[in-house]
């Protein structure tokens, strides 16, 4: 089980996937979002490609920040 990062949450807030009060979490192949106000559960029916790529989007953002920070 792992939490997406932030800005992945952030974004399927934006549109709509999600609401505030939820957070989304992988477990094998599935996404759920969990409601952390009464910990109900529901599986998310996304387009798989768009939290990948989300997902990829972020990751290769702090990657870039990493190696320039790691040279200066």
């Amino acid at each position: 089980m792992q939490y997406l990062p932030d800005q992945v949450q952030r974004e399927l807030r934006s549109l709509g996937k999600i609401t505030e009060s939820e957070a989304v979490l992988k477990e094998g192949d599935i996404f759920v979002a969990i409601n952390v106000v009464n910990q109900s559960r529901r599986i998310l029916a996304l387009d798989v490609g768009l939290v990948e790529s989300l997902y990829k989007n972020q990751s290769a953002g702090s990657a870039g920040t990493a190696k320039r920070l790691l040279k200066g």
